[in-house]
Formats: C-alpha cells, structure tokens, sequence
C-alpha cells in the first residue's frame, strides 16, 4: 500500500514538479527563439540573395545596352530603356536594403512569424523535449487555473464573511 504522505512532503513534491515544468519550458522557450531566429535569418538570406541576382541580371543588361549604344539613330529610346534599367535596378537594390534592416527587425519582433515551422522542426529533431514542454504546459496550466480558483473562493469567502458582518450590525 502507498505510503501516506505528510502536508509537507505534498508540498516539497508539488514544488519539484513546479520547478521541473520552469526549467523544461525556460529550456524549450530558449531552443524555440533560437531557432526562430535561424529562420529569420534564412528567409531574409534566401530574399537578399534573390536580390542580389535580380541587380546583377539588370545591371548585366545595362552593361550591354551600354556595348550597344546608338551614334545617331535611336538615341531616344535607348536612353529611355537604358533609365527605365537603371530604374528598376535602384527599386531592387533598395528593396534589398529594406530586406537587410527593416524586414529582419520586424520578422523579429513578430513572434508569429516561423513560428509554426520551428515547432515542427522542434518536434522532429528534439522529440522528448517538445513532448515534455506539452506536458509543462499543460501542467503549469492546470495550477494556474487551480490557483485562480482558490482566489476566487477566498473572494466568495471574504464576501460572505462581510455580509455576516453587516447583518451582524444591523441587529
């Protein structure tokens, strides 16, 4: 037959469970944003590098306009393609730097952002970990919701006691 255990050992082990559900989630917490952060960096590397081949292509075209150019006839137009080239050049090299700053910086603080394809990643190459965190979760979760009930029977409690209270000296 199990041992009956004391109030205290009840509490000394709750708290051990506690602190094992913190570490397991600080730990999974930690190996998600790193990471998350690793596929920031990613997507923003594979955009830049989509850039930056986007740039060499057009300014390859200007150079070769620019092997092309006319002496007298059709002077008009290849200095409108050749402007139109270099415009679409400056809209690309500054969609790269866009990318480079501003684009990481918000995917970075947008917490939403890889987060669906971290967790698969997690769940695939640190199985036990994403198991145990689910777990944590659901652990740390139930105490909570354990801890918002009592409050709110201390609340109905005190509430009771107060209109004893009252009526105590209405009489």
């Amino acid at each position: 037959q199990p041992k009956i255990l004391s109030h205290d050992e009840k509490i000394k082990i709750a708290n051990e469970k506690i602190a094992e559900a913190k570490t397991t989630s600080t730990e999974y917490t930690a190996l998600f944003e790193k990471y998350r952060i690793q596929y920031v960096d990613q997507t923003v590397n594979q955009e830049l590098k989509k850039y930056e081949d986007q740039g060499a292509g057009i300014r390859q075209q200007i150079e070769d306009l620019e092997q092309n150019k006319p002496m007298l006839f059709g002077k008009k137009d290849w200095q409108e393609q050749r402007e139109k080239l270099v415009q679409q050049h400056q809209e690309i090299r500054y969609l790269h730097e866009r990318t480079k700053t501003t684009e990481r910086t918000q995917r970075l603080h947008d917490p939403r952002f890889g987060r669906e394809v971290v967790i698969k990643h997690i769940e695939k190459h640190h199985p036990d970990l994403s198991e145990n965190y689910k777990k944590a979760q659901e652990f740390l979760q139930a105490l909570a919701q354990l801890r918002e009930h009592k409050r709110q029977q201390e609340i109905e409690k005190d509430k009771v006691k107060q209109k004893d209270k009252d009526d105590d000296r209405d009489h």
